[in-house]
C-alpha cells in the first residue's frame, strides 16, 4: 500500500503547494496534488474524494487566503 501524502491549499498558495509538492517528490514520497495528478476532463470531486481515501496523510496549508472566507461567512 502506496503512503499517499495529500496536499490541500487554496488556489492563492498554489506556489507554496507546489514547492511542497517536489519536496516531498524530491524525497521519494508519493505526494498528491490536484495539478500534477489530474487530468483534463476527469471528475474532479471524484478524483479528490478517492486521493483522500487512499491517503495516509493529509497536509492541510493554512494561509489568510484559505482561512478568510470561512471568518467572513
Amino acid at each position: 500500500v502506496k503512503k499517499i501524502w495529500f496536499i490541500s491549499y487554496a488556489r492563492e498558495d498554489f506556489d507554496v503547494a507546489m514547492r511542497l509538492y517536489n519536496e516531498l517528490k524530491n524525497a521519494g514520497l508519493n505526494a498528491w496534488l490536484d495539478k500534477y495528478e489530474m487530468l483534463p476532463g476527469q471528475n474532479w470531486g471524484y478524483e479528490i474524494q478517492d486521493a483522500l481515501e487512499h491517503s495516509r496523510y493529509i497536509i492541510p496549508l493554512f494561509s489568510s487566503a484559505s482561512i478568510l472566507p470561512l471568518c467572513v461567512q
